[in-house]
């Protein structure tokens, strides 16, 4: 059940906070998130029925915090932006949090 992948993407992304407040890399990829495990597929229909995909009506985590995480990752070894890394991660969580009381999302089979 997804609501259940919610939680434990929520505790995964709390697991990031600590990694980055170490100053260690994230884990960031589709295989390390449980929504992913359950919703993402390569094909025309990328994403189809994941909670977050509906409410932000979009593929990808698009219009989330994910993309602004992933770009600053790209250059964390020359810029070193741990503050900046740690706030987008806090905000994923804070992102991920909001979605548990929104009845819509956990309708969907």
């Amino acid at each position: 059940m997804s609501k259940e992948a919610l939680e434990a993407s929520i505790k995964h992304w709390e697991e990031n906070l600590q990694r980055v407040q170490n100053k260690e890399l994230p884990k960031v990829s589709a295989s390390d998130c449980n929504l992913c495990n359950l919703y993402y597929k390569i094909s025309p229909y990328r994403c189809k029925d994941c909670p977050i995909s509906i409410f932000v009506m979009a593929p990808g985590c698009l219009r989330t915090p994910y993309p602004e995480i992933t770009k600053v990752l790209s250059t964390i070894h020359i810029f070193e932006e741990w503050d900046t890394l740690e706030k987008l991660v806090q905000e994923e969580i804070d992102f991920l949090k909001s979605l548990r009381d929104i009845e819509y999302l956990w309708s969907v089979k």
